[in-house]
């Protein structure tokens, strides 16, 4: 782990810069950053059914589409450590695992919309 540096709140601020000024009807879906709550947090970690913690998180980066513009959102999903300290995608464990076993993912509380008074960027 490193602390925050002047190169991430640029980034940070470049993407704060592009959503802003994406057109006002688009906007609606804009995000800036998403909360993630210690609740989901270990939701998310406590799904084995034999009651171990699993190991880490994983961030994919999606979007939404709208008139051609590309909307950033977040589905966070468990990751399990295998043999060779790898962090694979947790599957839930299922003799008959379908599509419809998929594991939990936490979206993210979405800032602007709900945002604290008290940010650090």
């Amino acid at each position: 782990m490193k602390n925050l540096s002047h190169e991430d709140i640029e980034q940070i601020n470049t993407m704060k810069n592009y959503l802003d000024s994406l057109p006002p009807a688009i906007s609606v879906k804009k995000a800036y950053c998403f909360m993630i709550t210690k609740e989901d947090i270990n939701s998310l970690l406590s799904q084995k059914s034999n009651g171990e913690m699993l190991d880490g998180l994983r961030v994919y980066l999606g979007a939404y589409m709208i008139d051609g513009h590309a909307i950033p959102n977040i589905h966070v999903i468990a990751c399990e450590k295998d043999e060779e300290n790898r962090y694979n995608d947790f599957e839930p464990e299922s003799e008959n695992f379908i599509k419809q076993d998929l594991p939990l993912v936490a979206h993210g509380k979405p800032c602007p919309t709900e945002c604290s008074k008290k940010k650090f960027i």
